[in-house]
């Protein structure tokens, strides 16, 4: 990530460095600010964008849903100087310095929080499907879909993704390994399937919803979801209250342009596909 901020506003990017030098895509988060309470100091660590104003201190969650609130912290009768911040696996520190005039001498005042990243987690169950994808061009991927915990923001970590399979076994190489972080809204991901004929990953919720995203290349290698809203299949099958769907419950036919789901009260669902030209 990289941020660019004035006293009026903030911008943050986030930032690839790949083969063809360093690229960057829209910003992920762009914030204003009024003449009252303009921007003095901005410092960014992995998971936390903090933001000291003339009048407050606010932190921000960086890849979070835009419904997590921010917390803010009035400077009082301090004026803000300094800002630094340093994250670990556990925690963020932020450090912010402050003065002011009292009685014609000039004080000042160096502040800690200490911001915890992990609660306790709930419903993950890791990684709950895995399917195999061919592409056009021979190589084989691995697509795992996963049982987010509600601490998946901070400890980055469960995200469904999609590796290379290599022939000697060895750990694919990390720039062609990819979340399908359009999933950041779909937390409890039970079972998956793949066409590698239409070019499609469909992806079934605990809730019986089922999720569709159309893949192809990345610029650096591997596969990756495209850049856009997972589409929702207007039906669905039997949802939270009834006992959990197998693994399997959703397949491809032979084709790949059909996709057949079933859930444990016998509901069957077809959707059909168009073949896409692969990637």
């Amino acid at each position: 990530m990289a941020f660019f901020h004035n006293d009026a506003k903030v911008h943050v990017y986030p930032v690839n460095v790949g083969k063809q030098g360093v690229t960057s895509k829209d910003p992920v988060l762009e914030q204003k600010y009024s003449r009252d309470n303009k921007v003095v100091n901005v410092s960014l660590s992995d998971s936390l964008l903090v933001v000291s104003t003339r009048t407050r201190l606010e932190f921000r969650w960086l890849g979070r849903q835009s419904s997590e609130p921010k917390i803010e912290i009035p400077h009082g009768g301090w004026e803000p100087s300094g800002l630094a911040i340093h994250e670990d696996h556990s925690a963020v520190l932020v450090s912010i310095g402050h003065h002011r005039q009292k009685k014609g001498s000039r004080e000042g005042l160096v502040t800690l929080y200490n911001v915890k990243l992990h609660t306790a987690e709930t419903g993950s169950d890791g990684v709950t499907s895995a399917v195999i994808y061919n592409s056009r061009s021979k190589q084989s991927y691995i697509l795992c879909s996963t049982s987010a915990s509600t601490e998946r923001y901070v400890s980055k970590g469960e995200w469904p993704f999609a590796s290379p399979v290599t022939a000697t076994g060895e750990e694919a190489p990390s720039t062609s390994v990819h979340d399908f972080d359009t999933l950041q809204n779909y937390r409890y991901l039970i079972a998956g399937a793949v066409s590698s004929l239409a070019n499609i990953y469909a992806i079934l919720e605990k809730t019986g919803q089922i999720v569709i995203l159309r893949l192809t290349g990345h610029e650096e290698g591997g596969i990756c979801s495209r850049d856009e809203a997972p589409h929702k299949v207007k039906a669905s099958l039997c949802g939270t209250n009834s006992p959990r769907a197998s693994t399997s419950c959703m397949q491809f036919d032979p084709s790949g342009e059909r996709l057949f789901a079933v859930d444990p009260e016998g509901t069957l669902l077809v959707v059909t596909f168009r073949p896409e030209d692969g990637s």
